[in-house]
C-alpha cells in the first residue's frame, strides 16, 4: 500500500500554526491622536489635548496607560493643555527587554520624571502654569518632578498615591530575580496577563462598571511583542524610593484623592505624612476603589475644580489665541 506523506506532516503543520506568534509593535495599535518622540533611543508614546498655555502633565500608574485619563480629560481641556505619556513598559511606548544590552536603565524610578521634562522640551511647551497629576505608581514621579523643578510647578494632584517601593518586597521582582525563571518568562505570558486583569477587578469598588471597552483597553498592551519581558525588566530595575518625607515637607498646594474602598494602596501613611502640612488637602471619594478618576470621574472632577479655585488658579485667562 502506498503511504500518504502528508499524513505525518499534518500534525507537525498544525503544531507550527498553534505555536507561531505574529509580530505586533506599538505602532500597530495606535489611536488617531497618538504621537511619539524619541528619548534616549526609544520611542515614547504620548498625547496632547487642549489650547491653553496652562499645562497639566499626567503620570499614569502600574499596568496603565494614557487611556486612564479618558474619563476626566474632556472637562479639563477647557482650562488646560493636557499632556500624557506612556511610561516605559506600558501602553504604546517601545519595549526594552534588557537594560544591560541597551546600556541605559529606562525603568529606574528617578529617570521617569526626566522623560516628562524632555517631552515638554520636545514639543516646545513652556507652560505659564504647570499642574502635575498622577495616579498610584505615577504619583511618586510627580513628586520627583517637582523636587527637580520646584519653581516650575504650581500644584500637585495625587490620586491613590503609592509613594513607597522596596525592590525586596516587590512580588514580581521576587519571582523573576532567579535567572532560570526569568529566562522562561514567555511561558508565563498568559498567567501574567490573567494576573493583570485580576488587578483591574480588584482596583474597582463596583466591578459592574468595568465595561468591555475598558477591559479591551487594559488588555491592549499585552498584544505587543515582549511585553512580559519588559514588565519583568521594570520590576527588577526600578529601584527603591520613598516619597513620604518629601510630601510631608512640600511647600506648594497638593490635592490628595483616595477611594474609600481602595484595596490596593493604604492611606494611613500618607495621611500621617501630611497631617501637619497646611498645603495638603486630603479627600476621600465614597463608594470608589483604587481608580477614582475612572470609577467616579464626576466626583473627582468636582474635587479638582474646587481645589483649583482654592489655590486661585482661575485668576486670569490663559487661552491660546
Amino acid at each position: 500500500m502506498r503511504r500518504n506523506p502528508l499524513k505525518h506532516l499534518l500534525p507537525l503543520t498544525l503544531l507550527f500554526c498553534l505555536t507561531i506568534s505574529f509580530s505586533i509593535s506599538p505602532y500597530d495599535l495606535t489611536d488617531p491622536d497618538s504621537l511619539f518622540f524619541e528619548w534616549n533611543g526609544i520611542d515614547i508614546h504620548y498625547k496632547v489635548e487642549g489650547y491653553s498655555d496652562k499645562v497639566m502633565l499626567l503620570f499614569h500608574g502600574f499596568g496603565s496607560s494614557t487611556f486612564t485619563w479618558e474619563f476626566i480629560k474632556d472637562d479639563l481641556i477647557a482650562d488646560f493643555t493636557l499632556i500624557a505619556f506612556d511610561r516605559p513598559a506600558f501602553g504604546l511606548t517601545e519595549r526594552v527587554v534588557s537594560i544591560d544590552k541597551a546600556g541605559y536603565n529606562y525603568y529606574n524610578f528617578y529617570n521617569q520624571s526626566l522623560i516628562a521634562n524632555e517631552l515638554l522640551s520636545a514639543i516646545d511647551m513652556v507652560p505659564s502654569e504647570l499642574i502635575l497629576m498622577g495616579h498610584s505608581a505615577g504619583t511618586p514621579i510627580v513628586i520627583d518632578y517637582y523636587l527637580k523643578h520646584p519653581t516650575d510647578v504650581k500644584g500637585l494632584i495625587l490620586i491613590s498615591p503609592a509613594l513607597v517601593h522596596k525592590l525586596s518586597e516587590n512580588p514580581f521582582a521576587k519571582t523573576f530575580s532567579n535567572p532560570l525563571i526569568r529566562g522562561t518568562v514567555s511561558l508565563f505570558r498568559n498567567l501574567l496577563a490573567r494576573t493583570l486583569e485580576g488587578g483591574l477587578d480588584e482596583s474597582w469598588y463596583d466591578v459592574t462598571k468595568i465595561t468591555d471597552e475598558i477591559r479591551t483597553q487594559y488588555k491592549k498592551f499585552i498584544q505587543i511583542d515582549d511585553w512580559e519581558k519588559a514588565l519583568i525588566e521594570l520590576a527588577l530595575n526600578q529601584g527603591d524610593y520613598n516619597m513620604l518625607k518629601p510630601l510631608a515637607e512640600i511647600s506648594i498646594p497638593v490635592l490628595i484623592l483616595f477611594g474609600t474602598h481602595d484595596n490596593i494602596v493604604p492611606h494611613e501613611d500618607v495621611q500621617l505624612a501630611v497631617k501637619d502640612n497646611p498645603n495638603a488637602t486630603v479627600v476621600f471619594i465614597d463608594q470608589t476603589g483604587h481608580v477614582p478618576h475612572e470609577e467616579s470621574p464626576e466626583k473627582v472632577l468636582e474635587q479638582i475644580k474646587r481645589w483649583l479655585l482654592d489655590i486661585d488658579f482661575y485668576n486670569k485667562d490663559s487661552r491660546i489665541n
